[in-house]
């Protein structure tokens, strides 16, 4: 999947990631089973940390990392995919947020089962939603750019 576009020349360990979208599985179904919409602020802050910035500070990112140090390493592939991911998580995690704050809670709802959904997908089968929306951006693309 990382083959195609490869807007970055980072490489990205698979079970990190997979680690990482449980992580996020358990915040994102709890804010939403307690309506603990503030959560939401905090996994967009994280997804900011790592879509848009180089810093190593994303907590599920180092929570995921030391995990897998006691496993040893995993497969690599491209980043840019899961660079992808994570603004689209940021994304999410914002107007998660914005709509609970403004009162339509049945909207968050939603959009968290949603959220929720795509995390179990990567976290227990590796299926990455945002990953395959890239691919066919990244090929929308290609297809302008001839």
């Amino acid at each position: 999947m990382g083959a195609l576009c490869p807007v970055t020349n980072k490489q990205a360990d698979i079970r990190v990631v997979r680690i990482g979208a449980l992580l996020i599985f358990s915040p994102v179904s709890t804010a939403a089973y307690l309506n603990h919409w503030w959560l939401f602020w905090i996994l967009a802050v994280d997804f900011f940390l790592r879509g848009f910035t180089d810093l190593p500070l994303s907590p599920i990112s180092l929570v995921a990392k030391g995990v897998c140090r006691l496993v040893g390493p995993g497969q690599k592939q491209n980043a840019g995919p899961k660079i992808f991911a994570a603004k689209i998580g940021f994304t999410f995690s914002l107007v998660i947020a914005l709509v609970a704050c403004q009162g339509f809670f049945m909207p968050a709802l939603v959009m968290s089962g949603m959220f929720a959904l795509c995390a179990a997908l990567e976290g227990f089968f590796g299926i990455c939603v945002a990953c395959y929306f890239y691919q066919f951006v990244c090929a929308q693309g290609e297809v302008k750019s001839k």
